[in-house]
């Protein structure tokens, strides 16, 4: 979701974090990056990660506010959207607006929330946007509850995400900040998950974990306050 026609590096949160937590952030980073990049992370964590990017819905991050019952269409590129409330008008209220998203969700899911939903989260969607960054990281949380039951469903498709030579532009900042979250915040406890026999997962394990990803987002976001 592309809410706003600029770039942020990714590192910019890094770069406003206290020294010695900056150094240690950044030494964490370019680690995971490397082991990504030499193939020393397990190669399901990163399939699982992309996965359900892929199949995060973006239904709660426009019905933001207090707004209920907005319904987004996406073009079939993946990269105009609109959304309309329930008595069928145009939503433009700065906050759940449609956008254009510089790579599609589901063809690029890594450089999409590297573009389009990182900046968001940062700066939100417009001049007239008055969520909070943690409301806006809540609800892509609420969307991603939504993703983690979808997978869990199709946890037989993980092992067909294709393993690629993951560019840096992007892909690899993404992967290292999930897996960063997931490290020291969740303990690896969203991979688990995909360990289960679906049936054996309750609402309350997801919430647990999904928690816990709050957390560790807000933490990180919190740097650019």
């Amino acid at each position: 979701m592309r809410r706003l026609i600029f770039f942020l590096c990714f590192w910019s949160v890094i770069v406003l974090i206290p020294p010695p937590v900056c150094t240690q952030t950044a030494l964490n980073y370019q680690n995971l990056i490397q082991n990504i990049q030499n193939q020393n992370i397990d190669p399901r964590k990163l399939q699982i990660i992309y996965f359900l990017l892929k199949n995060t819905p973006e239904h709660y991050i426009h019905n933001m506010n207090g707004a209920t019952g907005n319904s987004v269409y996406v073009h079939e590129n993946g990269l105009m959207e609109i959304v309309y409330d329930k008595e069928g008008n145009l939503v433009q209220d700065g906050i759940n607006d449609g956008s254009y998203n510089y790579y599609s969700r589901i063809e690029q899911p890594l450089k999409h929330y590297f573009y389009d939903m990182h900046p968001w989260i940062i700066m939100g969607g417009s001049e007239r946007d008055t969520t909070t960054k943690g409301e806006r990281i809540f609800a892509y949380i609420s969307d991603l509850e939504g993703a983690i039951w979808t997978v869990l469903k199709q946890k037989d498709q993980i092992p067909r995400v294709p393993l690629q030579e993951w560019d840096d532009k992007g892909q690899l900042q993404t992967l290292a900040l999930f897996l960063f979250v997931q490290k020291h915040y969740a303990k690896n406890s969203l991979f688990d998950l995909f360990d289960k026999d679906p049936k054996d997962v309750a609402p309350e394990d997801v919430v647990h974990v999904l928690k816990k990803i709050d957390i560790g987002l807000n933490d990180m976001y919190e740097a650019l306050d």
